[in-house]
């Protein structure tokens, strides 16, 4: 019985810890998968283009963010979508996320989505390399960290119960 306490909890341990590192960015709130923003990773003092799709009867919605330039306009396309375009700041941080918040006047409707400020030197994936070329490797080593992290005590969780009943 022992041993499968000591499994269990090793196990929520490392799903905390795993779990924890992958919705830290989502911690201030979740994307709605109603806004999308085109290039996801623009580069500062570029422009993006956001569009929504909402129930909002008005003829526009308007989208804000700490991230944009200003507050940018979103006209009715047709039956339920809205698109604008508008102005990533220049001096918006390089790596950083920025959420936006689309709000319907009429309705009050908000839908919210985010972007993520690419640096300059960002190239995007190229072919063959399985997107890594973009990717962040601190990220990466910090995951494997944790996993090889939880293993180890897994494995000494294990050994010492082993010993102890010896």
């Amino acid at each position: 019985m022992r041993i499968i306490s000591r499994l269990l909890a090793t196990t929520a341990l490392t799903a905390i810890a795993l779990g924890g590192a992958a919705t830290a960015s989502q911690a201030d709130g979740h994307p709605d998968s109603r806004m999308r923003i085109s290039p996801h990773m623009p580069k500062a003092g570029s422009h993006v283009v956001i569009s929504v799709k909402s129930g909002c009867e008005d003829r526009r919605m308007t989208a804000k963010s700490f991230g944009l330039a200003h507050e940018v306009t979103l006209h009715r396309q047709g039956h339920r979508s809205f698109a604008g375009s508008g102005k990533v700041k220049a001096d918006a941080k390089p790596g950083r996320t920025y959420w936006v918040r689309a709000h319907c006047r009429s309705s009050g409707d908000a839908v919210v989505g985010h972007f993520t400020v690419g640096h300059h030197a960002w190239r995007g994936s190229h072919a063959g390399e399985g997107g890594s070329s973009g990717g962040n490797a601190g990220t990466a080593v910090a995951g494997t960290g944790l996993v090889a992290l939880a293993a180890g005590g897994s494995v000494l969780a294990l050994r010492r119960r082993r010993d102890d009943t010896a």
